[in-house]
């Protein structure tokens, strides 16, 4: 997808995509899957290795509480994370 997207997670350099819209996208991604079959469903798809991308993105458009919560659904897999 742009910028970094790679099969091991977000890599900063190279890309024409702005680093936020990138983020912003992994939020939405998350949304997505959560809304629709649980933390589950995002996790045991592809979109579960943007997570830590989309605590990053929550957290810009002020959504704390909510990174907070995929945050503490990642913990479950240990440091690091996958």
């Amino acid at each position: 997808f742009g910028r970094g997207w790679t099969d091991i997670g977000y890599q900063p350099e190279g890309g024409d995509v702005p680093p936020e819209l990138e983020l912003l996208w992994a939020a939405n991604s998350c949304r997505l899957e959560v809304n629709n079959g649980g933390f589950v469903q995002f996790f045991m798809n592809d979109t579960g290795k943007v997570a830590p991308e989309a605590t990053k993105g929550f957290r810009l458009i002020g959504l704390n509480d909510v990174a907070d919560l995929v945050d503490r659904a990642m913990s479950y897999f240990g440091e690091p994370y996958p």
